[in-house]
């Protein structure tokens, strides 16, 4: 290898780490001019490009990079990764596919797929992906949440809380499983449970706006039910009384 070209591609990774993305890039490309085919240099300035959402550029970079190596799944998979982020979804799924072709156990890749059909309103397909990535791995509780949010979709609450629930023994931090948990017994019409999961959420992160304003509803429809009830005890108690005093006279 060039020393130059290496010379220039620590420097660029020094600068990286420090977080002065824009001394980086100018240092990658300086290495990629002394060497064209230098595929790490591609590849980090790909990911430096992400970070500040240039994400054309970034995709030029992965691209660059699959064609010196067309085996390398991890550039497939990031460069779908960029596209998502630029709503180009079908170019996405197809680069989250060839990487799955090129390492079939790629759970990250099953589970970002799952995302895409879910972002297009597939919810069918985007629990199939979800489900392949849990199977392969079981401690995957990001791909449980996902598709509990994919079940709530579908008004399939029940497996949405037992997804949910599953995502919360691998991670009891995870606040936006209670949230969305809460939403899923609402749903079923368990509001204790409902509220209690709101209260942890909020417990956990006392700023959880959503979380708040989601458990302040369901307290004002359960506050609902009860003058509801209340209202036809009296409204039953008013008719019984009345009929009471008619016999009287």
């Amino acid at each position: 290898m060039d020393k130059n070209a290496k010379k220039w591609f620590d420097l660029a990774n020094q600068e990286s780490e420090k977080g002065n993305t824009r001394k980086s890039i100018e240092y990658y490309s300086k290495a990629i001019s002394i060497k064209p085919d230098y595929i790490s240099a591609y590849y980090n300035r790909a990911q430096d490009y992400d970070s500040l959402g240039e994400y054309e550029h970034a995709i030029q970079d992965y691209t660059r990079v699959i064609k010196l190596n067309p085996s390398d799944h991890e550039a497939y998979y990031n460069r779908g990764l960029s596209f998502r982020k630029l709503k180009q979804y079908q170019e996405a799924i197809s680069d989250y596919s060839k990487a799955i072709e090129l390492l079939p156990d790629y759970t990250e890749a099953l589970h970002n797929r799952g995302n895409v059909y879910f972002l297009l309103g597939n919810y069918d397909l985007a629990t199939k992906e979800y489900s392949k990535a849990i199977e392969l791995e079981p401690s995957f509780y990001l791909a449980y949440y996902n598709r509990g949010i994919a079940f709530d979709e579908t008004r399939e609450y029940e497996k949405a809380v037992r997804d949910y629930t599953a995502a919360l023994k691998l991670n009891p931090d995870f606040t936006q499983a209670y949230n969305n948990r809460g939403i899923s017994f609402r749903h079923l019409g368990q509001l204790e449970n409902s509220i209690a999961d709101y209260n942890r959420s909020i417990e956990m992160d006392p700023e959880y706006e959503t979380a708040i304003n989601n458990r302040q509803e369901v307290l004002d429809h359960r506050t609902n039910i009860v003058l509801s009830k209340k209202g036809s005890y009296y409204e039953h108690l008013k008719f019984l009384l009345n009929k009471a005093h008619k016999g009287k006279e």
